[in-house]
């Protein structure tokens, strides 16, 4: 009798302290977790192991799993790591180690900057072999008028100076720069321009032009790319960016980016839409797509036109404020359609630069043809700025994705009525028009061009205006939710990452970041102030408290 009671207890207790606890390295508890998922599923408890969600739900999930490190988080609220789907990531670093012009409001203030930076660099234990800088915006001046390289030519005879334009499409350029290049009145160039007045050189050089300045600039040492690198990821960390896209880099850059992921040093992860140039395009026909746990590289970034800012975008009719000026082509149909053959072949994703409706019109003809039947390339336009309403039936037919930076609207809201004059304002920067045709949208920031802030692109993409009194983009604003798919799911589908990333379910990376405010729900003046409380990635705390 007394064994079968003794039985009886021991099964009791068994009952009663049921199956042990299922350990994990990090138990997430109390905050409102958003999982992005297909049904907008919303969580409390997330348990997170080796770097991957195991399990996601309420609280029954604490009766399940023990932390070895346990994070409450009540109050909170949870989002997948938020994805710039379109951005320049070196180019971000190498932008905080040169001149910042971007805000100038005259060229005289423009120089001043210059002189400040070199009195600077002067004072420092390295010398510079040449000025660089970028921001500036003759639209925000007086006058909207190009600068000049006199004052430049007067300061700095004997250096190279290379200031380029916000959107990267011009620079002003010293006659010591112009003289490194070979660059003179008789100088001729297709798919850009050498400004000139009265017949001589102003030092403004427009798209393709810029490139050969560029490629005769000295170029930064490993270690140097490397300091520049850190800050940029420094950055993009702090605002809640997990994963960045870099828009159009080479094999060099790309091999650097795999050795400090492989390091440590480089934790944010990236995709990269390589360089169309003749050894980074034949490595990657070679060899396929790279894809390691960090860096994914299958792409190709091609460029059709220029910017709108510059009058390089290619327009269908003329500029409304220069007639007889459509912009052009940087690069020839037959290179286009070439390199769309080679790409489609080789199962390798194309993302073309098209900003002017022009650029769209023959982008879009030529990837329907060439791509035919198949709907599964995921080929990109990147920017989209202005469409004809004729071209929208590509998007949904061929399933092509647009690539989309909101916080365009804003900084060309300030002058864009005058290049294109209302008429055409109407599929100007149209991102609601590109959802309902495409099914969806994958929204960036185009930095360093615009703010890394994502939450300048989210505001941008929900509020719908320009200036308070101001609201002709208020039909192309869209719901918080969509732009909350932009930047995450929406996004990680534009580079074959929907399996990883991009929400947060069971099996997919842990990259996650925290908010004190609620972003569907949190008043739209404070938007854009917002920082992440923490960021994760991989389940380990990388930006935050």
């Amino acid at each position: 009798m007394k064994k079968y009671f003794f039985l009886l207890l021991l099964s009791v207790v068994f009952i009663a302290c049921g199956k042990p606890k299922q350990k994990v390295d990090l138990l997430v508890f109390g905050a409102t977790i958003y999982s992005m998922d297909k049904d907008s599923s919303q969580h409390t408890v997330m348990a997170i192991d080796q770097g991957k969600i195991v399990e996601i739900g309420g609280n029954e999930l604490k009766r399940k799993y023990s932390g070895t490190n346990s994070l409450d988080l009540s109050g909170k609220f949870i989002y997948p790591g938020l994805i710039d789907a379109h951005s320049h990531f070196y180019g971000l670093g190498k932008s905080k180690r040169s001149v910042d012009l971007r805000g100038v409001n005259s060229e005289d203030e423009m120089i001043r900057r210059v002189q400040d930076f070199n009195n600077v660099e002067k004072n420092s234990s390295s010398k510079i072999s040449s000025i660089q800088g970028r921001g500036w915006d003759q639209n925000l001046w007086e006058s909207k008028k190009f600068p000049t390289n006199k004052k430049l030519n007067e300061l700095y005879p004997d250096i190279p100076v290379c200031l380029t334009r916000i959107d990267g499409h011009a620079a002003l350029v010293n006659q010591k720069a112009l003289d490194l290049a070979g660059i003179d009145e008789k100088s001729t160039i297709s798919g850009g321009e050498y400004v000139k007045e009265n017949g001589k050189l102003t030092g403004v050089l427009i798209d393709n032009a810029v490139d050969r300045i560029t490629a005769r600039l000295p170029k930064p040492s490993k270690e140097e790319m490397k300091k520049e690198i850190l800050l940029a990821q420094d950055v993009c960390l702090d605002y809640g960016l997990t994963t960045v896209c870099d828009a159009g880099i080479d094999k060099d850059l790309i091999d650097l980016y795999n050795e400090m992921h492989k390091s440590g040093d480089l934790k944010i992860r990236i995709y990269a839409m390589a360089n169309p140039s003749g050894p980074t395009l034949d490595w990657l026909i070679k060899n396929g797509p790279l894809k390691t746990e960090r860096l994914h590289v299958r792409s190709v970034k091609y460029y059709m036109d220029g910017a709108m800012g510059s009058r390089g975008a290619c327009l269908l009719e003329d500029y409304s404020d220069q007639p007889g000026h459509r912009g052009f082509l940087v690069n020839s149909r037959d290179s286009l359609r070439s390199l769309a053959v080679l790409l489609k072949n080789k199962n390798l994703q194309l993302n073309v630069h098209c900003i002017g409706d022009s650029a769209n019109r023959v982008t879009l003809k030529i990837m329907a043809e060439v791509l035919g039947n198949d709907s599964t390339s995921r080929w990109r336009i990147e920017h989209m700025q202005l469409i004809s309403v004729d071209d929208l039936k590509y998007l949904g037919k061929y399933k092509i994705i647009p690539s989309m930076q909101p916080t365009h609207a804003w900084s060309d809201g300030l002058w864009v009525d005058e290049r294109l004059g209302y008429s055409r304002l109407r599929f100007a920067y149209a991102i609601r028009t590109a959802i309902n045709k495409a099914g969806l949208v994958a929204l960036g920031t185009d930095f360093p061009v615009e703010e890394v802030n994502p939450f300048r692109t989210f505001y941008a993409a929900i509020a719908g205006k320009v200036l308070e009194d101001w609201t002709w983009v208020d039909f192309e604003k869209i719901s918080r939710y969509q732009a909350l798919q932009g930047m995450t799911i929406w996004a990680a589908y534009a580079q074959f990452e929907e399996n990883d990333k991009g929400s947060l379910e069971k099996g997919k990376l842990a990259d996650f970041i925290v908010m004190d405010e609620d972003l569907l729900q949190v008043e739209e003046g404070k938007i854009t102030q917002l920082l992440p409380y923490q960021v994760y990635i991989n389940g380990k705390l990388v930006a935050g408290k």
